[in-house]
């Protein structure tokens, strides 16, 4: 920015040293030799003003209304425009080829910078061959008010308001500038203070310039270190702080540094090391301003991504939050990333994330994504639309190998799945009321707690330990899951679970907009220990679910083990499943079950009185007194079991509703609770 400021001063000085030289005073000759020696240096039409000159010790020039033509192919026709100029020249050092220029100042300047399709820049002169250089200069004092920096690529602007500029010799050092810079760039306020060392051969392309210089944006504090030559502009940069709110509308804290190489309008920026949001990664990356948007290229490599922190973790009052997220930043550049992360920080956590960022017009598109979680791998790929005023999502996910004890403690084995899905709005409330797709996932080969298998298959506590036999998991063949999303409704197509000792099948619906679920959960034993199946309601809130028993079907089951016991005991038989093929998880397994399930049956068939007593001992312990009036009305056995199925159930249920309390307290886990 301060090479291209400097135009103006250099055009101001080529023309006090050709008023020093000739002494016109002649106001039109003067006019008419500013022209021509602004001209010769620059290859542009140049006009002026008024124009004004005196001498008293000090030579001082005052020139009204300078302009100097930009490039031809420039889509702004003049490259600099300045209301007043005026220039004071110490005499005595003319006589030995030297400018001292006491103070400078210049007044409502705008300066149209523009890259051309081909690379051209406008601010790049043609000087003519044979032209004089100029001598050797010193400036003490340099003040423009109201600087107006324009720059143009590909039909694109970027705007910088400079309300105050001032450079000052500083007392220690002939060589060395103070300088200060207070202004507006994008909306953003900007101030920039420091010192520049060697500006004068650096003019005349005889050294570098050395530049110490602090900047803030906002809150945003920006120290630079390094120089400035013809070829290159090499710094080391720090910025401590908080973005400013014309890239992002919520407070970001960053700390960076940075070795950069500046080659206008390109800044490359290696052993970038840099930490925003609790995260922290290395880097080296491209910021191209030549394009319609600045734009962003090269790797990022994070020790630590964090998407989460302690309090995120807090459960609220919803699963979904309703705090809007801030895309807004996605709008402001363009870019090509490679994100690669060591550790994300999420919930669940990720390892050994990887994904390719490409970002257009305000469209992130994440492809290539794997990371290792749960114990297994997720890979896919991810877009989000940040376009005003409301963000959209979509997401495609292959799950590979999860370990579902990961998930909740009530089950074990490995998960696969596959989801798509589509949603729009700003918040993830709004995401969960309005996303369509689908969700499918298959838990292999495993486990499941035997309290949690004992309530989803409708059995009690009384029949318990003889369904276990004191083990505290139930095998688990395989569970599959299938549910199709619309409009935040997710509908259950497939819903299965294929046990040791029975396979369950569901049915229902999850409201992720309105969090709250209904499933029906219907039980078909395998043996002769879950004759007190019946189907399980999960309904309510998904945070707080609430299980209870098909009541009528409950009575109905209970009814026939009563009936059972009271007439012949080859009746029991038939709650064996000799007629189960297959869960629809593996059918080879499944068809081992049902070899089971026929032995057993004719075990039960040769000794159903003695099985039909162990299968009913617990719940004939709670309601001894039904069980003896039953017995006791064998003449009117129908009627009997009929009435004492009714208060059997009670009693079940009142067993049942125990273990469901404590089931309950493991699903909810699940849901942070």
């Amino acid at each position: 920015m301060l090479k291209k400021v400097g135009i103006a001063l250099f055009a101001a000085a080529v023309v006090t040293v050709a008023v020093i030289y000739v002494m016109v005073p002649d106001e039109a000759a003067l006019k008419s030799l500013i022209v021509e020696r602004v001209s010769g240096q620059t290859g542009r039409e140049v006009k002026v003003g008024a124009v004004s000159f005196s001498l008293d010790g000090k030579a001082k020039l005052v020139v009204q209304d300078l302009s100097i033509a930009n490039a031809a192919w420039a889509r702004e026709p003049v490259l600099l425009r300045a209301s007043r100029v005026e220039v004071v020249v110490e005499l005595m050092p003319l006589l030995e080829q030297q400018l001292h220029m006491r103070d400078a100042r210049a007044d409502n300047i705008t300066v149209n910078l523009e890259r051309g399709k081909n690379g051209e820049r406008s601010w790049v002169f043609k000087q003519a061959a044979g032209d004089d250089v100029a001598p050797a200069s010193r400036l003490d004092r340099l003040t423009v008010f109201n600087l107006a920096l324009n720059y143009f690529a590909s039909g694109e602007a970027l705007r910088t308001e400079i309300a105050e500029v001032s450079l000052n010799q500083s007392a220690g050092s002939p060589t060395v500038q103070n300088f200060a810079l207070s202004g507006t760039l994008g909306g953003t306020t900007i101030q920039v203070n420091g010192t520049l060392d060697g500006l004068a051969r650096f003019a005349q392309q005889k050294g570098p310039l050395g530049a110490k210089l602090n900047a803030t944006f906002d809150q945003l504090s920006v120290n630079v270190d390094g120089t400035l030559s013809q070829s290159s502009q090499l710094f080391v940069v720090q910025a401590e702080g908080k973005l400013p709110k014309a890239l992002v509308s919520s407070e970001l804290p960053v700390t960076a540094s940075a070795n950069v190489d500046l080659k206008w309008p390109r800044v490359n920026a290696t052993d970038l090391k840099f930490e925003a949001l609790k995260s922290r990664g290395v880097g080296d990356v491209l910021l191209d301003l030549s394009r319609d948007k600045p734009h962003v290229s090269g790797s990022l490599v994070f020790s630590e991504l964090r998407l989460s922190s302690a309090e995120d973790s807090k459960p609220g009052p919803r699963i979904f939050s309703e705090q809007p997220v801030d895309f807004s930043a996605l709008r402001t550049f363009d870019g090509d990333l490679v994100v690669n992360a060591a550790k994300v920080i999420a919930d669940p956590p990720f390892n050994n994330f990887s994904a390719k960022a490409v970002l257009r017009n305000g469209e992130l598109q994440l492809s290539n994504m794997i990371a290792k979680t749960l114990g297994g791998t997720v890979a896919g790929s991810a877009t989000v639309f940040a376009k005003a005023p409301q963000y959209a999502l979509s997401v495609n996910l292959e799950l590979d190998g999860l370990a579902a004890s990961a998930l909740s403690d009530l089950a074990a084995g490995p998960l696969d799945g596959e989801i798509a899905l589509s949603a729009r709005g700003n918040s993830p409330a709004e995401w969960a009321a309005t996303s369509n797709g689908q969700f499918r996932a298959g838990l292999g080969k495993g486990r499941i707690r035997a309290r949690t298998a004992d309530t989803l298959t409708g059995g009690v506590m009384a029949i318990f330990d003889a369904l276990t036999k004191n083990s505290e998991w139930v095998e688990l063949n395989c569970a599959v899951m299938s549910f199709d999303l619309k409009k935040g409704k997710a509908v259950s197509n497939a819903l299965v679970a294929d046990m040791s000792n029975a396979t369950l099948v569901g049915e229902g619906y999850v409201n992720l907009g309105k969090e709250e679920l209904a499933l029906l959960i219907k039980p078909h034993p395998k043996g002769v220990t879950l004759n007190v199946a019946v189907p399980l309601r999960v309904t309510g809130p998904i945070r707080n679910p609430q299980y209870a028993l098909d009541e009528a079907a409950a009575a109905r089951r209970v009814g026939g083990v009563l009936a059972s016991i009271v007439f012949p005991p080859a009746l029991i038989a038939a709650f064996a499943d000799i007629g189960y093929e297959s869960s629809g998880c593996l059918p080879g397994e499944a068809a081992q079950s049902t070899a089971s399930a026929a032995a057993a049956g004719a075990k039960i068939a040769s000794d159903a009185s003695a099985t039909a007593a162990k299968a009913a001992g617990a719940a004939a312990n709670e309601a001894g007194k039904i069980l003896d009036e039953a017995g006791k009305v064998t003449g009117q056995a129908a009627k009997s079991a009929s009435d004492a199925a009714i208060k059997a159930g009670k009693v079940v249920g009142k067993a049942v509703n125990s273990t469901l309390r404590e089931v309950g307290k493991g699903l909810k886990s699940i849901f942070g609770n």
